[in-house]
């Protein structure tokens, strides 16, 4: 399960944030309110690779 896991977190990253419909066949056993859920996760926990802002304040010094 953990991969399975894994890689729908990876597939939701790699595409901005959102799950594809060719994707959620995959995963046509979680309820669309868990996708939801899982989307927001991924975009609120990697906001500089889906697209969101990185707040100075979070962002880390070079």
């Amino acid at each position: 399960m953990t991969f399975k896991v894994s890689a729908l977190i990876r597939m939701v990253k790699s595409n901005n944030g959102k799950l594809s419909a060719n994707k959620r066949r995959q995963y046509y056993y979680l309820p669309e309110s868990v996708i939801a859920r899982i989307e927001e996760v991924v975009r609120e926990s990697f906001p500089e690779a889906t697209g969101g802002s990185v707040d100075a304040a979070d962002a880390d010094s070079p």
